[in-house]
């Protein structure tokens, strides 16, 4: 398996929390969440994170290939964001182990 580093700024910050993991198997997708950890304001924290990992995967992609248009790309993430909420909509499951 192939593990990410922790960003060296928050290694030794107590307020410091891990807020998700995300992995892909077999087409399959598992995530770890450590939720209800910001009361009332979850929803919003949680929209902010979705955008935050899209703004950081657009320029990811953008610096892997520099020919790479960020806003063709944002349109393509929001799009494939608004399907795979649709195709999603029970909400059931279990989270983490």
């Amino acid at each position: 398996m192939h593990y990410l580093e922790i960003p060296s700024e928050v290694l030794d910050r107590a307020d410091a929390r891990e807020l998700l993991r995300f992995w892909v198997c077999d087409g399959e997708d598992y995530v770890a969440l450590n939720s209800d950890i910001f009361g009332d304001k979850e929803p919003e924290v949680w929209g902010s994170v979705a955008a935050d990992v899209l703004k950081h995967a657009i320029i990811a992609m953008c610096l892997n290939d520099g020919s790479r248009d960020a806003q063709k790309l944002q349109q393509r993430m929001v799009k494939a964001l608004k399907k795979r909420l649709a195709e999603h909509g029970d909400y059931s499951g279990r989270l983490g182990s």
